[in-house]
């Protein structure tokens, strides 16, 4: 996994890291590298999930096999130049 320059997964939650790592792995089978371009930083509409160490921002566009990877409790929003992943849980941990 690389970092764009600039960006930051310093106070990133374990849940979102953990996301990222399965991504990668996904992206190597596909002979790429995971790029993200932002999570921590950068600016992000009120409430964004990025604020909670809960959004990360991608480059390369695998949407469905994303999906399939992460599972239902993710949201994943093609962008204009980017892909936003988030942990969005629809019901509350037990």
């Amino acid at each position: 996994m690389i970092l764009k320059d600039g960006a930051s997964l310093e106070g990133a939650q374990s849940a979102l890291l953990d996301g990222l790592a399965k991504l990668d792995a996904l992206w190597k089978t596909h002979g790429m590298e995971l790029v993200v371009t932002s999570g921590m930083d950068g600016k992000h509409m009120t409430g964004s999930l990025h604020y909670k160490g809960l959004a990360a921002d991608l480059r390369f566009p695998l949407r469905d096999e994303i999906k399939a990877t992460l599972g239902p409790d993710w949201d994943v929003v093609w962008e204009k130049d980017h892909l936003h992943v988030e942990l969005d849980r629809k019901q509350p941990d037990r």
